[in-house]
């Protein structure tokens, strides 16, 4: 844990060791904005055809939380994002 390190023991560590490691949590949460994106783009399709009605989906935020197993507070985010990027897209930004 870092909490237990003291300054001179972090800056011991292996220089190629860290850098590797932070490439690799650089990669990692490159890959999830883009993962999430693909996501935000995919549900702005669905919600605007209302696609999960034919589920038996209320809303939006209830297919999100039902149908994709996200939290209550994943659903309300990935609604809001989703609501965002049609605002963004129509207006050309």
């Amino acid at each position: 844990m870092i909490s237990n390190m003291t300054r001179e023991r972090l800056y011991h560590e292996d220089v190629h060791y860290v850098r590797e490691c932070l490439r690799q949590a650089h990669e990692a949460a490159m890959k999830i904005h883009e993962l999430e994106r693909s996501l935000i783009e995919q549900l702005e399709i669905i919600d605007r055809k209302r696609m999960y009605v034919r589920l038996g989906h209320n809303s939006l935020r209830g297919f999100c939380q039902n149908g994709l197993k996200f939290t209550r507070r994943q659903s309300q985010s990935l609604e809001s994002s989703v609501r965002e990027y049609r605002i963004a897209v129509n207006f050309g930004v």
